[in-house]
């Protein structure tokens, strides 16, 4: 995340710090590109924050800021004091993250909603029995998934996606 203030030239600080990142070598994701392997250990996803947008003309300032850098990496605008945009900021940073919360259902039990297991999108049925406990992998025999599947309580194989907020249940 690279944080920059609306009313002092947000466009030099963002160009300084990128700058000073790279002389790091600490590379940020571009675009939509995907996450790199390891292969490119230091390029991380970025998220532009630029604050105060509750100044006089700050909305005008950070459009011709996105006009000028394009699309090239994500940004938001927020004002902590005004309370603006920080639930849009919540869920940009989380995107940009790349993770989903599960969680766990006891078999005939309720869900507890209060700790999820935080994985990988793209994470599969298979991946969560394995973060559960090594037993739940190697003893696997079904699973139920509520939330995003066709309809609540779904058996699901190993090779399930799992959705960011699904509910589910591993029987071993």
């Amino acid at each position: 995340m690279v944080v920059v203030d609306l009313q002092a030239d947000p466009i030099g600080q963002l160009e300084d710090t990128l700058a000073l990142l790279e002389s790091h070598r600490i590379l940020v994701q571009r675009g939509n590109e995907p996450l790199p392997g390891s292969d490119q250990p230091r390029r991380r996803p970025c998220l532009v924050v630029a604050t105060k947008c509750d100044a006089e003309h700050s909305e005008a300032d950070f459009q011709a800021m996105r006009e000028l850098l394009g699309d090239d990496l994500p940004m938001i605008a927020i004002s902590v004091r005004a309370g603006r945009h920080l639930e849009d900021f919540k869920r940009a940073v989380f995107d940009r993250l790349g993770v989903i919360r599960v969680y766990s259902r006891p078999p005939g039990r309720e869900a507890d909603l209060t700790t999820p297991f935080v994985m990988r999108r793209g994470a599969t049925i298979e991946d969560l029995a394995g973060r559960v406990h090594k037993d739940f992998l190697e003893k696997f025999k079904s699973a139920r998934v509520w939330g995003s599947g066709a309809f609540d309580g779904q058996p699901v194989g190993r090779d399930y996606v799992l959705q960011d907020g699904d509910i589910v249940e591993l029987r071993i």
